[in-house]
């Protein structure tokens, strides 16, 4: 790890953060892509092609998809 600045750097593999008791993951980023959780719930996930959203998509206000 070097640490300069403001600015943290991590090379590795994987990285895993994790709550503080470690019962519940909440990021997963490796080079295939990058996973956010929820209550060790998947809700997005980063891939080579894009987004991967394994629920639905709640969106409130002005919604413009292209």
């Amino acid at each position: 790890m070097r640490i300069g600045n403001a600015s943290r750097y991590f090379d590795c593999n994987q990285i895993s953060l994790r709550i503080a008791a470690g019962s519940q993951t909440m990021l997963n980023a490796a080079p295939s892509g990058v996973t956010l959780y929820t209550s060790n719930s998947s809700k997005l996930a980063t891939t080579s092609t894009g987004v991967s959203l394994p629920q639905d998509l709640d969106v409130d206000g002005h919604t413009n998809l292209d």
